[in-house]
């Protein structure tokens, strides 16, 4: 430990002496490091950190397919989404939603429009989540006429009502009409990828004879919790399959099918690709600089050979020769 400590003052004195030659070599470094840590931080963040949902490996994206028509992924009709909920064995939950903007209004507060998201009443159900205040939506608030419900977001529940708990069951206008407030969200609730940011929910709900509920429409976006120990390709064998018997039983709409993505995978997208090679350059980059340092101090050690030789001849053992190189 003496030797040690001995070594180290010493070379607390070299790098006094050479400044410079410290500075480049601490900036060199630390230029590669600095790189490296905030992409890794990024892919920590997008592709290994699990979403902020409970068990989100289960969670799956199911599309519509219309390949056909030269549409390899799209949303889902509301019919075809209740024949996969019903049909299908492989999801413990399947939900719908879309998003919508919505006009707030109220005595004494300024209008806005807030962003939002239509959903059907188990969409939270299926994502593990549950309303920090208050309750979720009911099977029956899908129901035309009984839809005129709504959940807030933290946000929007602090910033336009002052985060008052005796929110829940009061009406608010939302698109000139009363909804009552059902609950309120948790601090920090992810909506999938939070683009856009969603501060509200309303039940998914159309008249009856709406053209929006029928198979000439495809809006929705399906999420999926699969059942314990069901595998993705389980999944895709399963909805392709109540696929082929809708499309035997109504010629109804034009011909689909099902395709079944993990969430996480969904929400990455093409990034990890991107992020991947990013790392490998910053990684590259760090190699040079560390190349670069060794360089710096293989070109120091040269003008140091003098000294190394005096000490070789006083006894020095090379061990120590080498310590003192570096």
């Amino acid at each position: 430990m003496q030797t040690l400590w001995h070594d180290l003052r010493y070379g607390f004195r070299i790098l006094l002496k050479r400044p410079g030659f410290a500075a480049v070599a601490a900036l060199t470094l630390a230029l590669g490091i600095g790189a490296n840590t905030a992409i890794f931080s990024v892919i920590d963040a997008v592709l290994l950190r699990p979403l902020p949902y409970p068990e989100s490996d289960r969670l799956v994206m199911l599309w519509s397919t219309m390949r056909s028509q030269g549409i390899p992924t799209s949303g889902s009709a509301l019919p075809d989404y209740r024949e996969w909920r019903d049909r299908s064995r492989s999801f413990e939950g399947l939900a719908g939603f879309y998003y919508g903007d919505f006009n707030l209004a109220g005595a004494g507060v300024e209008p806005e429009r807030a962003q939002g998201a239509r959903v059907t009443a188990n969409l939270f159900q299926v994502l593990g989540v549950r309303p920090a205040l208050g309750r979720g939506f009911l099977p029956e608030e899908e129901q035309f006429g009984r839809h005129h419900v709504v959940l807030l977001s933290h946000a929007l529940w602090q910033r336009r009502y002052g985060g008052d708990r005796q929110i829940v069951g009061r009406g608010i206008s939302v698109g000139g009409e009363t909804y009552t407030v059902v609950g309120v969200m948790p601090e920090g609730t992810a909506f999938f990828d939070n683009q856009p940011a969603v501060e509200l929910w309303t039940p998914i709900s159309f008249a009856p004879g709406d053209n929006m509920d029928s198979r000439n429409n495809y809006f929705v976006y399906l999420v999926g919790r699969l059942k314990e120990g069901v595998t993705v390709e389980q999944a895709q064998a399963d909805v392709s399959a109540v696929a082929r018997q809708l499309q035997q039983e109504s010629k109804e709409g034009p011909a689909f099918g099902g395709l079944v993505v993990p969430l996480h995978e969904q929400l990455v997208g093409d990034v990890r690709t991107i992020l991947l090679v990013l790392l490998g350059a910053v990684a590259f980059v760090l190699l040079v600089a560390c190349v670069n340092v060794a360089n710096l101090l293989l070109a120091r050690a040269s003008a140091r050979e003098r000294e190394f030789a005096i000490r070789t001849s006083l006894g020095a053992s090379r061990p120590r020769i080498v310590r003192l190189e570096t």
